[in-house]
């Protein structure tokens, strides 16, 4: 659910560890120009897993950054982007992109009734309302399951 941008903007230095578990990363919000940061603290199995490849792959020579491309630079976003949006093509027929992604997960777990804060968190949405303005669809099933629910 995390923007693109900043997943790929992961120092080394901000990944705080729990022996050798990841407990947490601050994602730097870069994009917002704000120069702030974005923690995340709920990490599942396979994503722990990938931080910890990467970041034994990077050990020796200790880069800033711990996602880098093939030329051991900062990862470029775009790369990312191209490469999505080309294999999708191909695969798929129809582009997907990253946004894509963030939005289908913070749609469906808004509309799973997933707890709105627990939503925010893990998406890195420093506002409830973002979330249920852009995020948060109503439908008839949805207000049909409101009213049976609250039927006396």
């Amino acid at each position: 659910g995390r923007r693109i941008q900043e997943t790929t903007l992961i120092e080394r230095k901000d990944i705080k560890w729990d022996g050798f578990n990841v407990r947490s990363i601050n994602i730097r919000a870069e994009t917002t120009k704000t120069d702030t940061y974005a923690p995340l603290k709920c990490l599942d199995d396979d994503l722990q897993a990938h931080i910890r490849h990467y970041y034994q792959l990077s050990k020796d020579r200790k880069p800033p950054y711990l996602f880098l491309n093939k030329f051991n630079k900062k990862f470029f976003r775009n790369a990312a982007t191209v490469y999505l949006g080309e294999l999708s093509l191909r695969l798929l027929k129809i582009k997907i992109t990253a946004h894509y992604f963030r939005h289908r997960f913070c749609t469906e777990t808004c509309g799973a009734g997933l707890p709105i804060k627990d939503i925010q968190a893990i998406c890195g949405i420093k506002s409830v309302s973002v979330l249920l303005d852009v995020y948060s669809h109503t439908s008839q099933q949805g207000q049909a399951s409101v009213l049976e629910r609250t039927r006396l």
